[in-house]
């Protein structure tokens, strides 16, 4: 029998992306490929739901994340951003959380405290507004680098408005 070339490709990527995707009960499905050069495989912990009241709880369990310092998250002036994509998140709420967090430690002086209000405008919205406020607008950012990885709790997202 003859086989098509594209139907052969396709089976071998369906096989692969089972083999990626893992067993969905096991939890293995949600794990990333890591480097293991900078990223050696941690013990199994149990995790905590990320929202506010956790974080104490979170840096107790030693974990390597930088967390929001307590009393960072209180700003006097708010940045409005229309489009909370990953973009957003990995650039200018880091950079904002970055500046909070040096200005909660007294490094920087500045007059105002700045935090950001997210509003979403598309359907697609929905979904993040809902994550966004059950996680009271904390979100983690993984930094990977060749040599070393690090993951930051981003707590620069004080609200965010979903407006259908």
């Amino acid at each position: 029998p003859t086989t098509n070339l594209s139907d052969t490709l396709s089976a071998a990527g369906d096989a692969a992306d089972e083999a990626a995707l893992g067993d969905e009960a096991s939890g293995d499905w949600l794990r990333f490929a890591f480097n293991p050069f900078s990223e050696p495989a941690a013990p199994k912990r149990q995790a905590l739901p990320l929202c506010a009241a956790n974080l104490a709880a979170i840096g107790a369990a030693g974990s390597a994340a930088s967390l929001p310092a307590q009393g960072s998250r209180e700003a006097t002036a708010h940045i409005a951003h229309i489009g909370v994509g990953g973009f957003h998140r990995s650039h200018l709420a880091y950079v904002t959380d970055v500046l909070l967090t040096k200005q909660h430690a007294g490094e920087v002086k500045a007059a105002e405290r700045w935090g950001i209000i997210g509003v979403g405008l598309m359907p697609w919205d929905k979904k993040m507004a809902e994550v966004l406020t059950k996680q009271d607008g904390l979100y983690s950012l993984l930094l990977r680098g060749n040599a070393a990885a690090s993951a930051r709790v981003i707590g620069s997202i004080l609200e965010f408005v979903f407006v259908p």
